[in-house]
């Protein structure tokens, strides 16, 4: 595997985990995913 196709697959995987936590938390999930990516 390149490590574009590796970078890609993490993105997607991140991405992912963003999505269930918007959808768990809403607006709060979304202020702590920001301030972690920060």
């Amino acid at each position: 595997m390149n490590s574009e196709m590796w970078t890609e697959t993490r993105r997607s995987k991140c991405f992912l985990f963003v999505g269930i936590i918007l959808s768990s938390f809403g607006a709060k999930g979304f202020y702590i995913c920001s301030m972690l990516i920060r």
